[in-house]
């Protein structure tokens, strides 16, 4: 097969990996329908809470709050790093081509696990797609790189050895970790871990022994002894790990705010997302791109910004647009009482504001930023604006009612920040 057909696979694969994740992800964040949670008894005898709303209302309760965490990493981290990272590889750029495999690894794990251990919901299908897509591209992108004289292209100076060891320390220090909550009902005769609660088994920890973490443990070595597939495979695992340590700790904060027991994970994962992410960049920035490093590293950095901002712009327009037209419909199930104190009887006329204001100021940014227009800065930044006004007016009148209050505002202070950094532009 000609390089040529190799990138329009990956071209489409990355095209509908990014349609169907956002599908995915957006579904198990804002769907809301259910009950709330019960009691069930599983198939073991014992009493499991589960979840009982959303996408993942058939998981349990400390298990679905962990997808929802992990969905928003997806979303507003996975998804752009995507599209940044095909675009440098289309360029040409080794660090793209490295970018672009650990994020669609990242991608094929995830939504590897979404199938074989999410309860069955309606976004089967999705599930499926994305995880076969992501593994096609990420073998096609794989192959595409040349390993022999890989060496060439990384500085006499990269790191080998304490990330490659790191590599290794880690995936020792998990399977330590997961052998931890496996091997002591084994031999106290209960057999089956707290753990797997109402599941069949224990799927994260069985894929991370078997697959994942002797992968990193093999690329650690293969790096430290400078091996061709060494210098191919710890850079595109750093990558992958980045993002899904930065899954983990989201995950370990979700259920610390919950009230669960974190400890030890609490201090381990974010620590090691930390670590993973130092070594990322170091390995990243220890490739030679042929003299042209200043000027793609400029290319890299606006093309970053632009996307990243753009796609928030666009969340932001989606998600004000969800909520006006759901407001000015009735706002099912919404209490009225929130209104108490307020000038409005209902919540028709706030969501019309949400609709034109919050939603319009965002899609025409949004549009400026993918377009590069010279207007971007300014309705960008008019866009973060008015969405501060309307959250702090929202939270004066109503009070903090919704965990998408403070993440709203967190986006909007993000989308401010992004718009300092947007250079302008002429036309």
């Amino acid at each position: 097969m000609r390089p040529q057909s190799l990138n329009k696979l990956t071209t489409a694969f990355v095209f509908l990996i990014v349609i169907l994740a956002t599908a995915a992800t957006t579904m198990g964040i804002f769907s809301n329908d259910g009950t709330g949670q019960y009691e069930y008894k599983s198939i073991r005898g014992k009493m499991v809470t589960i979840y009982g709303k959303g996408l993942y209302k058939d998981m349990s309760a400390e298990v679905a709050p962990q997808g929802i965490a992990q969905d928003y990493i997806t979303l507003f981290v996975g998804i752009p790093l995507l599209i940044i990272s095909f675009f440098m590889a289309r360029k040409g750029l080794l660090k793209g081509k490295y970018l672009l495999a650990g994020t669609l690894a990242y991608f094929l794990v995830t939504y590897l696990f979404y199938t074989v251990m999410g309860m069955y919901n309606r976004m089967f299908l999705a599930y499926v797609i994305l995880t076969g897509f992501s593994f096609y591209a990420f073998i096609l992108q794989l192959i595409s790189v040349d390993v022999n004289g890989l060496w060439r292209w990384f500085r006499t100076s990269t790191p080998v050895k304490w990330t490659g060891r790191f590599l290794i320390f880690n995936s020792v220090s998990i399977a330590l970790l997961w052998l931890s909550i496996v091997v002591p009902p084994l031999l106290n005769g209960t057999i089956v871990p707290e753990q797997a609660e109402h599941y069949t088994t224990l799927i994260v920890q069985g894929l991370d022994l078997g697959i994942l973490l002797p992968a990193a443990f093999i690329s650690g070595i293969l790096f430290i002894r400078q091996k061709p597939y060494g210098y191919l495979l710890a850079p595109v695992y750093f990558v992958f790990l980045s993002l899904l340590m930065t899954a983990l700790t989201a995950k370990v904060v979700a259920m610390k705010i919950l009230g669960y027991n974190a400890i030890p994970v609490i201090f381990i994962i974010p620590a090691f997302n930390l670590i993973t992410l130092v070594c990322t960049i170091i390995i990243l920035n220890n490739i030679k791109e042929n003299g042209l490093f200043n000027e793609q590293y400029s290319y890299q950095k606006e093309t970053f910004i632009r996307f990243t901002l753009g796609f928030l712009l666009v969340l932001l327009a989606l998600n004000a647009f969800g909520g006006g037209y759901y407001g000015m419909a009735g706002a099912e199930n919404v209490p009225m009482e929130w209104l108490k104190g307020s000038p409005f009887r209902n919540y028709f006329i706030p969501s019309l504001i949400l609709f034109i204001c919050v939603g319009g100021s965002a899609l025409i940014a949004a549009i400026a930023v993918f377009k590069q227009y010279h207007t971007a800065r300014k309705a960008a930044f008019i866009c973060g604006i008015i969405t501060l006004l309307w959250l702090t007016v929202q939270v004066a009148i109503i009070g903090y009612v919704s965990w998408m209050q403070p993440t709203t505002a967190v986006a909007a202070f993000i989308i401010l920040f992004l718009t300092w950094q947007l250079p302008k532009y002429e036309h």
